[in-house]
């Protein structure tokens, strides 16, 4: 049986997405230098502000896609993003 660590990051969010994606990116280091082979983010942890679907992204290739991709294959981890707003290319 093999037997893996998972991290699983809490994020006090607020209303400025580069800092919430720098801590995120921060703590998902701390968590591969800790062993983990996944990494959990919590849900609406992008971005917490009454505008929240001006930063809603396409999946893939949105921002928060590109950069915990990057990250996923730098650590050699898995990451699950939680959850954040995404935009569906058949809306207007």
């Amino acid at each position: 049986m093999n037997k893996y660590i998972a991290g699983v990051i809490q994020i006090d969010t607020q209303g400025d997405y580069n800092e919430n994606l720098r801590v995120a990116k921060e703590l998902i280091a701390e968590g591969s230098d800790r062993g983990a082979k996944i990494v959990a983010l919590p849900e609406n942890w992008v971005y917490q502000g009454h505008d929240y679907l001006n930063y809603a992204e396409y999946m893939p290739g949105g921002n928060i896609f590109n950069e915990m991709s990057k990250l996923a294959v730098k650590y050699d981890i898995w990451i699950h993003v939680g959850s954040m707003s995404q935009k569906n290319e058949d809306d207007p």
